[in-house]
């Protein structure tokens, strides 16, 4: 896993303890990249954590569970 991939996934988890949500266009904004790539980043925190779920009614990723940190903060 590369550097920006790295990046990228210790942002979400930081906005999934913060605000126990991310949208995918937060992600696509922030590091200038498109949604598709954002949607692969979710989906592989996703499977490295397991406890978050895409809400179709607020229309973005929230926490399902407790969540366990993966990187050092």
């Amino acid at each position: 896993m590369n550097n920006a991939v790295k990046q990228r996934l210790k942002f979400i988890e930081l906005m999934l303890l913060d605000f126990g949500s991310v949208k995918r266009e937060t992600i696509s904004k922030y590091f200038g990249v498109s949604a598709a790539q954002a949607t692969r980043d979710l989906k592989l925190y996703s499977d490295m954590c397991g406890v978050i779920g895409y809400n179709i009614s607020t229309k973005r990723y929230e926490l399902t569970g407790k969540l366990k940190p993966r990187y050092q903060w």
